[in-house]
């Protein structure tokens, strides 16, 4: 049995009768409350667990135990919720930071989102990781009018990142998310307007051969890891703009094939 189904068969008795009944309700103003969205992130060696109302953090868990991914996340789900007074109906979304990064890692959080939502039969929000890092350094007042350049160790002589410019309050990308060898990142950084603050976030920018380019950065990285806050963000965003999907549409975000 895959962990996707094993969650799925333990959440089935709480399914609904219509899985976006709930979605139309509240976007079409019948409901004035704001969604609970639980939100799963298992991209990096942390194992976070977000419980939102709107883009308010009303539980947090996380942990750093390496390679614990799947033990700890399905007690970490109930922690949250309990601390809430929630019942996991009472759930209108399931959100995951869905890549790039770890693979073993990215098909956990995947797997139970998969599981969940199909037992709860409720819509997915996908959350990539280069944005959720690139909003956690937004959100510490850091960043508007300036570059955020988030990264990710990919491994095998790589990294992930992206390019991105804070412009009132949100993220504007300038560069997509790609895998980039070492080398290759000093193209990027040719493409950077130097007239403005450039600011590094995430544990790429901890590789030993990625420190040649900190010259490039205004400050020392600040943040290495996604904050609770830019998850129930984006997750919310995402709702708001309903950009979610029905679970059978929900795909990891892969980049293993795109080095370039």
């Amino acid at each position: 049995m895959t962990l996707a189904q094993r969650f799925s068969i333990s959440t089935r008795q709480y399914s609904r009768s219509s899985p976006f009944s709930e979605c139309a309700l509240i976007h079409s103003g019948g409901k004035h409350l704001k969604p609970f969205i639980l939100c799963l992130d298992t991209s990096e060696s942390t194992c976070s667990v977000v419980l939102s109302q709107g883009d308010e953090v009303i539980s947090f868990q996380q942990s750093s135990q390496p390679r614990q991914h799947t033990q700890l996340i399905w007690p970490m789900i109930h922690t949250v919720l309990n601390e809430a007074s929630l019942n996991l109906n009472q759930l209108n979304a399931i959100a995951c930071v869905s890549g790039p990064g770890g693979f073993t890692g990215v098909r956990v959080g995947c797997a139970v989102t998969q599981g969940i939502a199909s037992g709860l039969d409720c819509p997915v929000i996908s959350i990539n990781t280069l944005e959720a890092l690139g909003y956690s350094q937004l959100d510490q007042g850091i960043g508007e009018m300036s570059l955020i350049w988030p990264m990710m160790d990919a491994r095998m002589g790589a990294v992930y990142t992206a390019l991105y410019e804070g412009m009132n309050g949100q993220l504007e990308s300038l560069l997509p998310i790609q895998m980039k060898t070492y080398d290759a990142l000093s193209m990027w950084v040719d493409q950077c307007d130097h007239s403005k603050l450039i600011y590094g976030v995430g544990s790429g920018w901890s590789v030993s051969d990625v420190s040649k380019y900190w010259s490039v950065l205004s400050e020392p990285v600040h943040i290495a890891s996604i904050t609770p806050q830019a998850i129930a963000r984006l997750a919310d965003q995402k709702w708001c703009d309903q950009d979610y999907c029905a679970v059978i549409d929900f795909k990891p975000l892969y980049l293993r094939r795109e080095v370039v």
